[in-house]
């Protein structure tokens, strides 16, 4: 059963996993994403890339409570209580095995936070010609949008027990998914 909330919600107000725990964010940049989830005597890992510095944005200020590992997030394999994957889903080739990974990773839950289109049905790719972001910085690395009833389906098929949505503004939310 999926449940969706209309209304907008706050990601300091979710619910935190006993203490201590392992927050794993992907696609971190600097943790501002994965920071509500962090409780003192937790265990915070951050896994980026560096992707940013071709968007010009600067190096991230990084927590000192943080550790934070250069890799790519496909090829991070440590599982964690809860992950958080913000912002990247639709930048990567194939988001379906980006999701199996995701939930591979996750022991408890998974925040996912990604855009959505409100039209059509499955994935909309967008490749190089055809760009669903207005950010030039980024735009040229957006591939993928689904509709929110496909990823919400697609987060069952792999294995989670609950989906939750909760939208942000138009065509952004968070997806919770428990095991």
């Amino acid at each position: 059963m999926t449940i969706i909330k209309e209304e907008e919600q706050n990601m300091d107000s979710v619910p935190n996993a006993v203490s201590p725990k392992t927050v794993l964010d992907l696609g971190a940049y600097n943790g501002l994403t994965s920071k509500p989830y962090v409780q003192e005597g937790d265990t915070w890992i951050l896994v980026d890339n560096k992707q940013w510095v071709e968007y010009g944005w600067g190096k991230p200020s990084i927590p000192p409570n943080a550790i934070f590992i250069e890799k790519d997030i496909m090829d991070y394999h440590e599982p964690a209580d809860i992950v958080v994957c913000a912002c990247v889903l639709y930048h990567v080739i194939d988001p379906h095995a980006l999701l199996k990974h995701l939930f591979n990773l996750t022991k408890n839950t998974l925040y996912l936070k990604t855009y959505f289109d409100k039209e059509g049905e499955g994935w909309q790719y967008y490749g190089e010609k055809k760009q669903a972001h207005s950010d030039p910085k980024t735009a040229k690395t957006i591939f993928w949008r689904p509709t929110e009833i496909a990823l919400t389906k697609e987060l069952y098929e792999i294995g989670f027990k609950l989906v939750e949505v909760a939208k942000h503004e138009n065509v952004l939310a968070t997806w919770t998914c428990t095991k």
